[in-house]
């Protein structure tokens, strides 16, 4: 089984129409493995409930810990402890040491997907092909 993910990023800044949306408030929390380079102080899922067919919108803000050059956002998508789909997003961006920042990533859940219990981990990926910190989410998908 494939899930299909398209992704899009961008700061909230300029993408913040969902913010106002019904969400799921900090839906997830950080993985045993986080590297701890970027801590997540807050994050939600939009919409709740999610549906198979609809758009999932994941926001998360937090802390860089040291300046990072990133590259790319990651994302591990697991059904049934089952890993059905790994994203690496293209994002572009330096922040300094103490930085806050917030960022939004899109889901387009096929209209296919099964109903169930799924699990994303996320992650941001540094110029040195490193993953600064894990954070993992927890969503369910109806018909």
């Amino acid at each position: 089984m494939k899930m299909a993910l398209v992704i899009m990023l961008c700061v909230l800044d300029t993408c913040s129409g969902l913010w106002d949306s019904e969400c799921q408030m900090n839906s997830g929390e950080k993985c045993e493995n986080d590297p701890g380079k970027f801590v997540v102080e807050s994050n939600k899922i939009c919409p709740s409930p999610i549906t198979a067919g609809s758009t999932l919108s994941a926001f998360w803000s937090g802390t860089f810990l040291s300046a990072q050059n990133i590259t790319s956002i990651k994302l591990k998508v697991y059904y049934s402890s089952v890993l059905v789909k790994t994203v690496n997003s293209q994002f572009e961006g330096f922040y300094e040491e103490n930085e806050y920042e917030n960022f939004e990533i899109h889901f387009e859940i096929p209209s296919y997907s099964p109903s169930g219990e799924y699990t994303i981990l996320s992650g941001l990926i540094n110029s040195e092909d490193e993953q600064i910190n894990c954070w993992e989410s927890y969503i369910t998908i109806t018909n």
